[in-house]
């Protein structure tokens, strides 16, 4: 392994190839301005590090919630987002570059509560100056009995990476 990274160093920098990838991992809970609507917005799931909805409130439940971030310095063209599945509804969310959606996306059925799920986005262009928007939505699959109905996925996310990739 130390051989081959070394070589591949050493003919990197005879080549002038890059190979690193940069990187901006941006924490939801840290990083990301809660976009309120009419008082609703995300809460903070401390024990998982995740914007959540909260389902509990009916009115909340089938809504797009989102939070944005704009970018300091930088040029990508990748965003990966991680979300965490849930037992009780597989819920989606939106990434859009200033107001843009770029992606629809939807959790996948799972067994696992809160696994991270990560989607990778190629071939978005963010910027220094770009606002990047995170949305999501609290919905049921029906299938988690919870009192007279049934339990409602909170659209939880952990984090979004801008990436920009070797050319």
């Amino acid at each position: 392994m130390k051989t081959t990274l070394t070589a591949t160093l050493l003919f990197g920098l005879l080549t002038n190839t890059v190979f690193a990838a940069e990187t901006l991992k941006l924490s939801a809970i840290k990083d990301f301005a809660i976009n309120s609507i009419e008082g609703n917005s995300y809460y903070v799931h401390e024990g998982r590090n995740a914007l959540a909805i909260n389902a509990g409130k009916k009115s909340m439940r089938n809504k797009f919630y989102s939070a944005s971030y704009t970018v300091k310095q930088g040029e990508f063209n990748q965003i990966k987002l991680t979300t965490l599945t849930e037992l009780d509804g597989e819920s989606q969310y939106k990434v859009a570059v200033n107001d843009k959606v770029v992606a629809i996306l939807t959790n996948p059925e799972t067994n696992v509560d809160y696994k991270p799920n990560t989607f990778v986005l190629d071939k978005v262009t963010v910027k220094a100056g770009d606002v990047v928007h995170v949305y999501s939505n609290a919905v049921t699959n029906g299938k988690i009995p919870e009192n007279d109905e049934t339990a409602y996925a909170r659209g939880r996310w952990v984090n979004l990476t801008l990436i920009k990739t070797a050319s």
